[in-house]
């Protein structure tokens, strides 16, 4: 029944969305605060009185959480990545970001989640643009802003080039007109640091390369459960996505290849969190919110889908009571 409401595209369902969000958020009321490191020059510090007030953060994350997923589904329908509208990517979004206790609050990496998710539309309107100069400065300057709330976003930078090598014809002037975006926002992040004479607080190993957010935490058997049976979701929904590829047009060929490169670029940061296993998962939810829509889009048997919907919940809710 959840899939069969999700897969229309009527638009008060964006409003069950943020709803679901909310609602999906409601234990997190209940839960011990999580501790969060900030790193030393993110502008993420000055949430600090967020953190101060649990019940007034979890609400707020809860709402970030759902426009986010309205964000992206609109994205993806737009560019037609799967055979038809639905809000399947939006109901995905939301609950693979409540999936537990330990993501339940405010910190950077919700912030950097809307970065990740404005650089994809980005990399997606390079495709068809004509003249993409304006789209690859906005590229460049979404990275360099998004790198002063969680530095290990600066990787997205060569992901950027890649991508614009793979979906267009580029010139030296396309590199070029990116990095002036990327150096934008940065160069007013230098003035910052040299003018409160704090060049030499950190060095830069410190701010880009161990920039973990969520300290090291032991995992309850129950979240073995859900990871795991996320892992086989996403791996028929991995297969099913090559599979489906081979007939389909080459936009949505490129397009969901980029998807594909995100998440390879978004593992290989995890070796720039210090093992910052959560960090990591909650950049993940976007790419895989979308390639699990499109599994649970294309699956004839739509009981098939609702089991296996309530499997994934099911492993949420151990994680929560158990």
């Amino acid at each position: 029944m959840i899939i069969r409401l999700f897969k229309t595209n009527h638009i008060i369902t964006n409003f069950f969305v943020v709803l679901l969000s909310v609602l999906l958020w409601i234990p997190g009321y209940y839960s011990e605060s999580i501790n969060i490191n900030l790193p030393y020059f993110s502008l993420s510090n000055n949430f600090g009185w967020l953190f101060q007030m649990h019940a007034v953060q979890i609400f707020i994350s809860s709402l970030i959480i759902g426009v986010q997923a309205v964000l992206l589904n609109r994205i993806i329908n737009s560019e037609k990545l799967l055979q038809g509208d639905s809000h399947l990517s939006a109901l995905f979004f939301v609950v693979l970001n409540s999936a537990s206790a330990l993501i339940i609050s405010f910190s950077p990496i919700i912030i950097a989640n809307c970065f990740v998710i404005a650089l994809l539309y980005t990399f997606f309107k390079l495709y068809n643009t004509d003249n993409a100069k304006s789209r690859l400065f906005n590229a460049g300057l979404i990275i360099g802003v998004g790198v002063i709330f969680f530095s290990p976003l600066l990787l997205f930078f060569p992901l950027l080039w890649i991508v614009l090598s793979y979906v267009r014809t580029s010139s030296f002037n396309d590199y070029l007109i990116s990095l002036v975006g990327l150096c934008v926002p940065l160069s007013y992040l230098l003035a910052f640091v040299f003018l409160t004479d704090s060049i030499f607080v950190v060095s830069f190993n410190d701010w880009i390369l161990i920039d973990t957010v969520f300290p090291q935490m032991e995992f309850p058997r129950s979240h073995f459960y859900f990871i795991v049976t996320l892992l086989i979701l996403f791996g028929f929904a991995f297969l099913n996505l090559f599979q489906f590829l081979i007939r389909e047009v080459v936009k949505t060929r490129k397009l969901s290849f980029v998807v594909v490169m995100l998440i390879f670029f978004l593992i290989g940061m995890f070796f720039m969190f210090d093992r910052d296993f959560v960090s990591l998962y909650i950049l993940l939810t976007t790419p895989m919110s979308v390639i699990m829509s499109g599994f649970f889009y294309k699956m004839r048997r739509e009981w098939l889908a609702e089991l296996l919907f309530i499997m994934l919940c099911l492993g949420i809710f151990l994680n929560y009571f158990l």
